[in-house]
């Protein structure tokens, strides 16, 4: 499971704890959540060690990450290190199965693919949810790994599993006290209800 939208040492810290598989920083300057200028959380290796997983979290690449970063999300210029990026799928109410075949790359090194729920409001963290039933069909199909991000939250994530059978899952506005800020409470209950 990952936490996303981390912008805080504190939570950070509270994340890895608590037993966060991944941790997500996002480079979108779009997101109310950007760490591009944050000097503590750019230099977030001396707080998690060398076995956190951190993922740069972008809309569109047209740069290599930061090199401390281990894996990379993107819906656009993820052809630039497609071994080890998840390519974001935004999916709306007229999404369809054929729709998300169409969209993914037929690139056989990418990573993975992470659905997200496709919104007006911004790129990712808008805490909308996604048909839970087309992330299942695609999850049963594609035979790269699926994360399953979008309106998640400690009371709902146990049957999202249960439903879609992701190979993980990833929040952030559901373990929120504000925008950026973990409640820490809530990221434990996540992940407790997740492994449950």
């Amino acid at each position: 499971m990952k936490i996303c939208g981390l912008t805080q040492v504190e939570d950070v810290e509270k994340a890895i704890e608590y037993g966060a598989d991944a941790l997500g920083f996002i480079f979108e300057p779009t997101s109310r959540r950007c760490i591009e200028t944050n000097p503590d959380i750019l230099n977030i290796r001396q707080f998690i060690g060398p076995f956190g997983k951190t993922i740069a979290v972008y809309h569109s690449i047209s740069a290599p990450p930061p090199p401390d970063f281990d894996l990379i999300q993107a819906a656009e210029g993820f052809e630039l290190e497609p071994e080890r990026t998840f390519q974001v799928l935004r999916v709306s109410s007229e999404t369809t199965l054929e729709d998300l075949l169409t969209t993914v790359s037929p690139d056989e090194s990418l990573a993975g693919v992470l659905l997200d729920t496709f919104s007006t409001a911004g790129y990712g963290g808008t805490g909308e949810s996604l048909d839970w039933g087309l992330a299942a069909e695609l999850a049963s199909m594609y035979y790269r790994p699926v994360i399953l991000a979008g309106g998640l939250n400690p009371n709902n994530v146990a049957e999202a599993i249960r439903v879609v059978k992701p190979y993980a899952v990833d929040v952030s506005s559901g373990v929120e006290s504000s925008s950026g800020v973990k409640d820490w409470l809530k990221m434990r209950d996540f992940i407790q209800a997740a492994r449950g």
